[in-house]
């Protein structure tokens, strides 16, 4: 069987996508373009738990007075929709994050989970990338993108 790293490997590379494996940090960094933003992410597998964990994020600092507002509106998303994936905010650079993960099956995983499970981040957060931008900017700002 192959390990972990070598099946995100393969499945990424049989979804045609561009991404980097940090040896470093042990990830796999992937960007990608959506309508209302750019979205980076990092998928981390933990061999010893089986497991995968993707991290997304819109490189965006958003006001730190705005904070409160924004966490709120966070949980309003979370308590209205049922989402494959939650938001966040990075405490260190307050942007807006993602989070997704999956424990991969003994028997590997299959192309359509596995594209469905990095969708999960990068869906929430362009679904609701003008809501947040209206928080933390005025309904302008969340207009002009």
């Amino acid at each position: 069987m192959k390990t972990l790293v070598e099946q995100t490997k393969a499945l990424m590379e049989a979804l045609e996508l561009n991404f980097e494996w940090d040896e470093e940090d042990k990830i796999f960094r992937l960007n990608f373009d959506t309508e209302n933003a750019k979205v980076s992410m990092s998928i981390a597998p933990y061999e010893d738990r089986g497991l995968l964990v993707n991290h997304a994020w819109i490189p965006i600092s958003l006001p730190k007075e705005k904070k409160t507002a924004v966490l709120y509106a966070i949980n309003k998303i979370h308590d209205q929709w049922c989402t494959r994936a939650h938001l966040y905010l990075d405490e260190d650079d307050n942007n807006l994050m993602a989070l997704s993960m999956l424990e991969m099956p003994d028997v590997g995983l299959s192309q359509d989970i596995f594209a469905n499970f990095l969708d999960s981040t990068v869906r929430i957060l362009d679904d609701h990338f003008k809501e947040i931008m209206a928080v933390a900017y005025g309904p302008d700002m969340a207009s002009a993108n």
